[in-house]
């Protein structure tokens, strides 16, 4: 396998920014980490923690809070 592309990351942008691309089946048997950003709405917060009760393997971060957090720093 070879590199054929570097970029430089942002750490600082609140989205992935950090990609590896392959061709199909080359990671398989790999770990492996699916993530994704998206907007709900606070009347559904309930929601979200029946799923993370159900679903312990999952990480949800709330951004709002953790802003919240740091104006009040």
């Amino acid at each position: 396998m070879w590199v054929v592309g570097l970029r430089k990351v942002n750490r600082d942008a609140m989205r992935a920014n950090f990609l590896v691309l392959t061709p199909p089946r080359v990671l398989d048997g790999y770990p492996a980490s699916w993530i994704t950003s998206f907007y709900f709405s606070p009347e559904k917060a309930d929601f979200f923690n029946r799923l993370v009760g159900q679903c312990p393997d999952l990480t949800v971060i709330d951004i709002a809070a953790v802003l919240r957090q740091l104006q009040r720093a």
